[in-house]
């Protein structure tokens, strides 16, 4: 693991976020190394990284990591919210990925909920938050870990991913990665301050106009036993998904592995 460096950086005009980020070479995961310094930093603290060796996704998935140095980096919150509306952190997060996206010229990206951007139908970038044991319990800190795609070639995913992974440089975007990186974080401040004010309802219609699988008849998989079909209607303000599964019957569903219906 390399030794960490204080980043400046010029693109940043958050008051909160990236103020300090560190910055490492490698390491195995940058949620890991956020959780160790979680007790000695403040609110606003990244872990940036150029590779991870042990990145995770949702459910303990893996994430798998390109040769080339990413965007893989992890910011300290302590939000202002109640427990039920911490899934609206990774909405919020996924918002500010697109926005940031769309600032560097790339057309239309998509969430896949709960915590996946979409470039052209494939995955260019990831979501993680975990929540942390707080001494103060009103006020419970998340990490909240992202992942982006900069730099690949198509022969740099494993098979089994070329159809459903991508990296910006696929779609043309040249965008700098420290530049990328700027947008994001200021991007998130924003969306993050609107979830603290209690903006959740612009939150979920800039959610339904972003999101891939909007008014379509879906498959949410639960998990191996269980799985729903519906019309996928948008999110509510705690963030749960909404499936019109009939005329009159509407599920609410937390977390799940979401497919087009066949």
């Amino acid at each position: 693991m390399s030794a960490p460096q204080l980043l400046n950086l010029s693109g940043l005009s958050t008051q909160l976020l990236g103020r300090p980020t560190y910055h490492f070479e490698e390491v195995d995961s940058t949620q890991d190394m956020l959780k160790k310094m979680s007790g000695g930093v403040q609110q606003g603290t990244v872990v940036f990284a150029d590779h991870q060796h042990k990145g995770r996704g949702r459910n303990g998935h893996i994430w798998f990591s390109l040769p080339e140095p990413q965007i893989y980096f992890s910011v300290l919150l302590a939000p202002k919210l109640s427990p039920p509306k911490f899934p609206m952190i990774n909405i919020a997060a996924g918002l500010a990925v697109i926005e940031a996206l769309e600032v560097c010229g790339i057309k239309d990206p998509k969430i896949k909920w709960p915590n996946d951007v979409y470039i052209q139908q494939k995955k260019a970038a990831g979501i993680l938050s975990e929540l942390l044991t707080s001494d103060v319990k009103e006020r419970p800190f998340i990490i909240l870990g992202i992942g982006i795609n900069v730099s690949a070639n198509l022969e740099d995913f494993p098979n089994e991913l070329r159809d459903r992974a991508t990296a910006l440089s696929l779609t043309g975007c040249t965008c700098d990665r420290l530049e990328l990186l700027c947008k994001v974080l200021n991007a998130l401040e924003s969306w993050f301050l609107m979830l603290e004010h209690g903006n959740f309802k612009l939150i979920q219609s800039e959610f339904s106009k972003k999101w891939l699988f909007h008014e379509k008849q879906i498959v949410v998989n639960m998990d191996s036993n269980r799985s729903l079909q519906g019309k996928a209607m948008g999110i509510d303000e705690d963030g749960a998904l909404l499936l019109q599964k009939s005329s009159s019957e509407i599920a609410r569903v937390f977390s799940g592995e979401v497919t087009l219906q066949t």
